[in-house]
Order: structure tokens, then sequence, then C-alpha cells
């Protein structure tokens, strides 16, 4: 059976765009998928050649959908009836509902759309409750979460790897020991991008993994993303003689945090220091408008002194010419 590498490096036709690095991982994480009668949606994918990879690696697959915001990729044309092509702004109404149209449920998500943290954050929005349990969710060119032009920066606390950061709390979630939901725990995200995510739809999340500009999600029933019990099997323990008690309570016992200052800190840190320079900035503003407003004070202050000097000179000029002769 071909490897994937030998699709891309055989590869004629159709100019298709992907790093080494990622055909490497893919050829490990869409391996479980190759034979299986597969849904895949592909989010960007300029020249189409990808969509004829995918057409010949996963030789089962019962539709591949590409979707684009250029208007010439409605020019593609594929001999694969399995793949298809749609055009438009994939977090756009109109699109959403094409693509629902043609499918419902997704095995394989891969967004390698415009790579701006807004419309990754977004799309992942719209787009992991199409996700089916056991499926992956793919994002690409996450370097680009690091550069201003596609808003990003390092520390920057809205950027799409930021967030993929944050929704890794998600999977702890039984362990946080606060009165605090999921949904809430997004709540910057949320109302920056004015889009929501249902609490019930982010039990969903398995796991996430991070690879060089890569992140992947996994996506589970909720049952298999809980700890679940403590399996403590034996009946001989001369170091830890308490695990054989354990064995009779065996669940995950979470200790309130309600006490602890940083699980209950009203808002992320750098959320904190976003606030903070803007009051900054704010206080920075009034600090110059007053200095301004002084300066101009003491201008009209030191204008009327010198008049007041002027006429008090101009005064006593002429008493003293005046009582000269006296003298």
């Amino acid at each position: 059976m071909r490897s994937l590498k030998s699709y891309y490096n055989g590869k004629e036709g159709r100019v298709t765009d992907k790093w080494s690095l990622y055909i490497d991982e893919y050829e490990k994480l869409f391996s479980y998928y190759r034979d299986a009668k597969i849904r895949m949606l592909e989010i960007g994918i300029q020249n189409g050649g990808s969509l004829d990879i995918w057409g010949e690696y996963f030789h089962n697959a019962e539709i591949i959908i590409g979707c684009d915001i250029n208007l010439d990729c409605l020019k593609l044309d594929y001999n694969n009836s399995k793949i298809s092509v749609i055009f438009g702004d994939v977090n756009s109404l109109q699109s959403i509902n094409n693509i629902l149209k043609k499918s419902e449920e997704f095995d394989i998500i891969i967004d390698d759309g415009s790579h701006k943290s807004s419309d990754i954050i977004k799309t992942f929005a719209h787009y992991f409750s199409l996700l089916s349990n056991d499926g992956i969710y793919v994002v690409e060119d996450l370097h680009c979460s690091y550069w201003k032009d596609f808003e990003g920066g390092l520390y920057d606390p809205y950027s799409a790897i930021s967030f993929f950061k944050q929704l890794t709390d998600i999977i702890g979630f039984e362990h946080w020991g606060i009165k605090k939901s999921r949904t809430e725990f997004l709540s910057r995200f949320t109302s920056r991008f004015d889009i929501s995510f249902e609490e019930q739809l982010l039990k969903h999340i398995h796991s996430i993994e991070f690879i060089n500009s890569i992140c992947i999600i996994r996506k589970a029933s909720p049952e298999n993303n809980i700890l679940g019990e403590r399996v403590i099997t034996g009946n001989i323990a001369q170091v830890n003689t308490e695990l054989l008690d354990t064995q009779q309570n065996n669940t995950s016992q979470t200790p309130s945090q309600e006490d602890n200052i940083w699980s209950n800190i009203p808002k992320a840190p750098e959320e904190e220091y976003l606030q903070h320079k803007s009051k900054i900035k704010e206080n920075e503003d009034i600090i110059r408008i007053l200095k301004d407003e002084l300066d101009g004070k003491n201008k009209l202050l030191s204008s009327i002194l010198r008049s007041k000097s002027w006429r008090m000179t101009s005064f006593l000029r002429i008493i003293h010419k005046k009582l000269k002769p006296l003298f």
C-alpha cells in the first residue's frame, strides 16, 4: 500500500502545498481512517491538489469536500465523484448551509484557511459540532498565530494558539474544584469573536495535541473523557498499605479550590494585563489633558502678571517724574 509521502512525491497535475512535517505526521494520524468510509472537509484548498491526494489515499471515502473563499476554485473539476468544491467564506451562513446539504457529519476536518486567529477560532466554533465521535479536527499553519499580520503574537491572549492552549484546560474540567462552567471559562473568546459553545459539546473534547504549527483535537463521547475509576490490583502492599483501602473508594475526589487564588481570579492574567494597560493609557490621556490645561493657565497667568507689572512700572515712573522736582 502506498505511503502518503509517495502520493506527494509523485504528484502531477494540480499543485498542492504542505510542509514536510505535516506529511510525516498525517501518515501516522490518518492511517486509522485510511480504509474507512470517511467523510472529510478541508477548509482552504487553493489550487485543489490536496483533494486529488485525499481522493486516492482515502479510497473508501464517502465524501470529500473542499471549501475556499477564492471564486476561481469553482473552476476546479474532478473526475472523482466523491470530491466536491464549495465556494465562499466557510464561516458565512450560506457556506455552512451548503456544506450541511452535502454532509451533516465529518470524520476529519482540516482547517487550512486564512490562518488568521479570528477565522480559525470562529471556524472551530462553527464546525467542531459537525465532527463525529472518534473524529479529528486539524488546524494547520499555527505558526501564523505568532505574527501580527495574522492577528497574533507570542503573548497575544486572543491568538488562535492561545485559544487552543486554553481549550486544553477543558480536558481536566472535573478537577478544577470551583464553580465555573466550561463556557464561562471561554468567555473572553466567545465575547470577543461573537461565537458560542454549548456546555455539552465541550464535554466531547477528548484530547488536544500540539505539533510544530499543527493542533489536533480529538472528539469522543463524554463518558470516554472522564478519569474514571482508579484501577488498583494485587493484595500485597509492603510500602503503601493505604492503597488497599483505596480499592474500596476508587473514584477521583477533587478537593474544593474555592480558596485557591489561582483558581478564582476573575479573569486570566493576560486579560488583567490588557485591562490594566488600557487603564494606564486612559490615565496617561487624562494627565496629558490636565497638563495642557495647566500649561494654558500658566501662560495666561504669566501674561496677566506681565501686564500688571508693566502697569505698575509705568505708574511708578509717573510718580517719580512728578516727585522729582520736589527734591
